[in-house]
């Protein structure tokens, strides 16, 4: 029963009531507590037993410089508070809590506090801890929790170097190292000053450095108060005993009046809009420098255009306009046939562009990347020319086209076939139930909700598509869309440029400037200054340590009781085929995604290609699938415009790539896991749209597009777009796939071998020297080195795709659908005789089955003497023989990159057997004990973990690591501690609910699909891994210490490094690594 309005429930008064929230099938609530100004929304699901328990705690953050204040109080708060005085609270729940998501996030007005569980004790342990660390945090007491997490001047000894470290200093340093990063921090100070907008609430690293402990203390007690913050809910707990939790711990002090100094912190903070800029903001571009290594040739294309346009208040714009807006987006910019892309392409002004927008925070922006440009004056003036003559011609259509402008029909990107196909797109996603569901919907009630809208505003869509029909039914959708092009893009002043500069060399001048500043500075410090500067880092090393037993033992725990049968979730991955199938059948595997499915159809085709791997081969495919596959013209599809719009009027999402897993085999042979390399088509689709959808996916896509990949333009541009797209892949912080990658690959992996020629530095130095000395003006005057390069590629790639075509054996699919009859089957551990009969009946009659059998037995029926490739052993690669783990490495070792943080890597492969849950257990404790502590406590690192996968290879990487040297030598440290391993019992059982938790099952049909996937792909029982599950909860303090000679592998595993120049360097110079390579756009 809902409340009403105007009632009260636990001294909250009911102020809107929303019966059901039709998008997110809940029911809503929102209130307030008069005393304090506290708002309150509870999203209760309609969906009977709905198991999961998410709330989000808000606070309005708006910075007012660029120092990070926000940025450093949501990670300080979370490092003790009065009731729970522990170091770090936060890790002690990740260490030992079921939950299901637990975070906290800094959006550029606002900063959030999420978690979820689905164990009601959990969620409520969560809920006190993260109430009393945001309203009574040690930070307002304890200095050192501001050099830990802010900054401070660090020195081991007295006779060392300073150093200034800090986790959230050293976070920014990475995320400035993206070019893109710079440019929108000078475009959202040109184009919102006066505002909150202005500032970057996650800090600049050189405004980080000004702070002080009593600077984040202040900024605490003005923002983090009950008046200035939001509480959301999302669970089917009872409202009355959320909010009475809530009240009685938290809100009787303030309903009793309080003390003066509470009365007096009761300050809403709220966003202050800033004023619209001059008329002649867009005059002159801002020209920035961006690094790349010195040894960087051809810099003359390598510039970046970054254009920001700021939109609409979202607290004045329609409901209608601000879909219809996302919409244009997606029309404009989102996809490799987007008109923006191949006008300016077409030109040969760009080789690839990105986009992204943001209307979180009430005045919105979209902000434009353009990759590949000239960065001459004369460069940007025809590249900001041509970019508003786009707008104009699709604004105006085809009776404003001139002679020289490139495309040939401006009026189909905005035809209505295309934008109903984005229509259709759009509500697909937006329907389609993600990853945690319950956070995510509680993330976007704060992006209206905070600025005087009602929570729900931003989830509604509904009635907007609804509308947008009913003009695309009158005819009058694209008017309206040209419309809003008109207002934002055509006639819209408000926007500015940056022109990044790439500028070799410029990242190890830095470091040098750097290391010179602190070594003046250190000559400048006195005795006393040296001795207090050593003495508090010190104190911030040591500071993880000082825990009262009373206090550990007041920390809310679950017992181990919480843990009985979660291991049976995973029994939800399960696939299922057809017992009958043979060696000499396709195999078509089902999974069971349940009504919550919502009728999506997901679906992979995949294709064996591991015997065709070679050092050769292995690029092309991947540029094969990733690059081309959806992307050029078919039979059917004159041209890659017209298979978009069908492939987005059809599927609500489509990809391609290359893919590897090490497989299972049968028990003889479990002294290895081979690789199998494979492509794989992902889509997912409305159950009504199965007849059109499988034959979009696998004739047109799949078979017929030969006549796209002899279009020599149009692979001259899809292999730029590519190049360019991972060329700026590795700089967004995945610095760490890199390191962990090539440390398998020096340990023997011949699957991290082929990861890294087809989605690593490998695969980018493939595509670099494609176009080393064969650039071309422009796409449509191919001629020279540019026309021989394009033509031995399609040559290539055509005559890969038609081998592939000719491979019967190759192909099984993977479909998820809702089967409800499979659900009983689901949860039996065993699967019987009887059961399979029952499976078999099933599997025969469902429409998605039925649909891909055709196809199949069309076109890739075996013959009685074929072996189907997926019900074997993969087959060898070319590749093996030519791989040696002594005369390879050469080729795969560190990366010296334009970045400001290093990513250090080890790994091993353990001895082969079915994975144990002490092998789980172990890893969780190394991450959340030792290495935590080590990297990033002590060392300032964002982070750091340890990986097992299912092929048994187990690796350790930093993440953003300020570091090099001292992580080796933590990583050295390893084996002594696991010597010292010493648990009581109650530690003990923490890591195991930790290690538990960890493991839980995403309640996403989607996630769930494409795990269930990965497992039979893997030749994997899902039985295998429930029971290691299963096995932690028993496993004992001597079953860690078993595995000690097995993980003390890691000492003595070469260290591989994707990081900062200078160190790398470095660090080769005193041969702590191999000789690194530079890292090259």
């Amino acid at each position: 029963m809902l409340p009403t309005v105007g009632t009260k429930v636990c001294g909250f008064d009911v102020v809107r009531v929303v019966p059901r929230v039709a998008e997110e099938d809940c029911a809503l609530v929102e209130l307030v507590h008069e005393p304090t100004g506290l708002r309150v929304a509870k999203l209760t699901p309609l969906e009977p037993g709905y198991p999961e328990f998410s709330a989000l705690i808000a606070f309005s953050t708006p910075p007012t410089d660029d120092s990070g204040l926000p940025h450093i109080v949501e990670h300080s708060v979370l490092c003790g508070s009065k009731r729970y005085p522990l170091p770090a609270p936060f890790e002690e729940l990740s260490q030992g809590s079921l939950r299901t998501y637990l975070n906290a996030g800094t959006y550029n007005t606002f900063t959030v506090y999420p978690f979820a569980s689905r164990s009601r004790d959990d969620y409520f342990n969560i809920m006190a801890i993260y109430l009393d660390a945001v309203f009574q945090p040690l930070l307002l007491e304890d200095p050192r929790v501001f050099g830990q997490e802010g900054w401070h001047l660090h020195m081991d000894t007295e006779d060392s170097v300073p150093d200034r470290r800090g986790v959230v200093l050293n976070e920014m340093r990475g995320v400035f190292s993206e070019p893109a990063r710079l440019a929108r921090f000078a475009l959202k100070h040109a184009l919102f000053e006066g505002g909150s907008l202005a500032y970057e609430s996650g800090g600049h690293p050189s405004s980080i450095v000004n702070l002080s402990a009593d600077d984040l203390a202040a900024f605490h007690r003005k923002h983090y108060n009950p008046r200035n913050a939001r509480v959301a809910y999302h669970s089917t707990i009872p409202l009355e005993d959320e909010l009475a939790f809530l009240r009685d711990t938290y809100l009787r002090p303030y309903e009793a009046g309080g003390t003066g100094e509470e009365k007096a912190s009761l300050i809403a903070c709220p966003f202050v809009p800033a004023p619209m800029p001059p008329a002649s903001i867009s005059d002159d571009p801002i020209y920035c420098n961006y690094p790349v290594s010195s040894e960087t040739t051809g810099t003359a294309t390598q510039g970046q255009l970054v254009r920001m346009w700021r939109t609409y208040d979202v607290t004045e714009v329609s409901a209608l306009e601000r879909v219809a807006f996302d919409i244009l987006l997606l029309l404009l910019f989102q996809s490799s046939t987007s008109p923006v892309l191949s006008h300016l392409q077409r030109l040969g002004l760009i080789s690839g562009l990105s986009y992204s927008d943001d209307d979180a925070n009430r005045q919105a922006y979209v902000s434009l990347q353009l990759r590949g440009c000239g960065h001459k004056v004369s460069d940007y003036n025809l590249l900001r020319v041509q970019l508003l003559r786009v707008f104009e011609l699709l604004y105006h259509g085809n009776s404003s086209r001139g002679p020289t402008d490139p495309l040939e029909d401006y009026d189909a990107y905005l035809s209505d076939a295309r934008v109903l196909a984005t229509l259709s797109s759009y509500e697909f996603n937006r329907r389609e139930r993600d990853s945690n569901h319950g956070v995510s919907v509680l993330s976007a009630l704060q992006f209206h909700w905070l600025h005087g809208c009602p929570p729900e505003a931003y989830l509604r869509y509904e009635a907007e598509l609804a509308e947008l029909r009913r003009l695309q039914a009158r005819g009058e959708l694209v008017s309206y869309i040209r419309t809003l092009l008109f207002k934002y893009f055509v006639e819209n002043g408000a926007w500015k440029d940056v022109v990044l500069v790439p500028v070799p060399g410029s990242n190890e001048q830095e470091s040098f400037r750097l290391q010179q500043e602190m070594t003046s500075l250190r000559s400048r410090m006195t005795a006393e200054e040296i001795r207090r500067t050593v003495d508090l880092t010190t104190r911030i090393k040591d500071r993880h340590r000082e825990c009262r037993q009373e206090d550990v033992d007041a920390f809310p725990r679950l017992s181990l009781r919480a843990l009985e049968g979660l291991e049976d979730e995973h029994l939800r991955l399960r696939t299922f085929t057809s017992h009958g199938t043979s060696r000499h059948d396709t195999p078509v595997v089902v999974h069971n995604t349940g009504s919550a499915g919502n009728g999506v159809v997901y679906l992979k085709l995949l294709v064996d290609v591991t015997d065709l791997i070679s050092p050769e081969t292995a690029p092309l495919l991947s540029l094969l699938a990733s690059g081309f596959l959806g992307k050029v013209r078919t039979l059917r599809f004159q041209s890659p415009e017209e298979l978009e719009t069908a492939i987005l009027q059809t599927l609500g999402h489509f990809s391609a790539k290359l893919e590897c897993r090490h497989v299972e085999v049968t028990p003889k042979e479990r002294e290895e896991h081979p690789a199998r390399v494979y492509i794989s088509l992902a889509a997912s689709f409305l159950e009504a749209c199965l007849e059109e959808a499988v034959p979009l996916i696998f004739e047109e896509i799949w078979q017929n597009s030969a006549v796209g990949l002899a279009d020599l333009r149009k692979v001259y541009l899809l292999a730029q777009a590519m190049r360019t797209r991972v060329g700026n892949h590795f700089l967004r912080r995945m610095g760490y796939t890199v390191a962990a990658t090539r440390a398998m690959v020096q340990q023997g992996s011949l699957g991290a071998v082929v990861e890294d020629l087809t989605n690593g530095i490998s695969f980018l130095d493939y595509l670099r020297g494609l176009f080393d000395g064969c650039a071309a003006s422009t796409p449509d005057d191919l001629s020279g080195a540019a026309l021989e390069m394009a033509t031995a590629l399609s040559e290539k790639l055509s005559t890969l795709h038609g081998q592939l075509l000719k491979r019967r054996t190759s192909f099984a699919v993977v479909l998820g659908v809702n089967a409800p009859e499979l659900a009983a089957c689901e949860r039996e551990r065993v699967i019987g005789l009887t059961e399979s009969d029952d499976i078999e009946r099933v599997i025969s009659r469902l429409p998605a089955v039925l649909a891909v059998r055709k196809f199949l037995d069309t076109y890739y029926r075996l013959e009685p003497y074929e072996v189907n490739a997926w019900t074997v052993r993969p087959a060898t690669m070319p590749l093996a023989a030519l791989f040696d783990a002594q005369t390879s490495l050469g080729a795969f070792n560190s990366v010296a990159a334009p970045v400001e943080v290093n990513f250090v890597a080890r790994a091993v492969r353990l001895p082969p057997r079915d994975l144990s849950g002490a092998e789980l257990l172990l890893t969780h404790i190394l991450s959340m004990d030792y290495l935590h502590t080590r990297v990033r406590v002590q060392g300032g690192a964002y982070g750091c973990f340890v990986v097992l996968g299912r092929s048994r290879w187990l690796y350790v990487t930093s993440y953003m690591d300020p570091n090099l040297a001292e992580t080796m030598r933590v990583f050295d440290g390893l084996a002594e501690y696991l010597q010292s391993l010493s648990f009581d019992d109650r530690a003990l059982t923490v890591y195991k609910i930790g290690a538990v938790g960890k493991r839980q099952i995403d309640l996403s049909p989607k996630a769930c699909f494409y795990a269930a996937a990965d497992y039979w792909v893997e030749g994997r029982s899902v039985n295998d891994y429930r029971r290691a599950v299963g096995q932690i909860a028993r496993t004992s303090l001597n079953d860690l210490r078993a595995l000690l000679s097995e993980f003390s592998a890691l000492k003595s595993a070469p260290t591989v490094v994707f990081g900062k120049i200078a160190d790398v360097r470095a660090a080769a110079a005193q041969k702590l690594i191999a000789p690194p390579q530079d890292y090259l756009l």
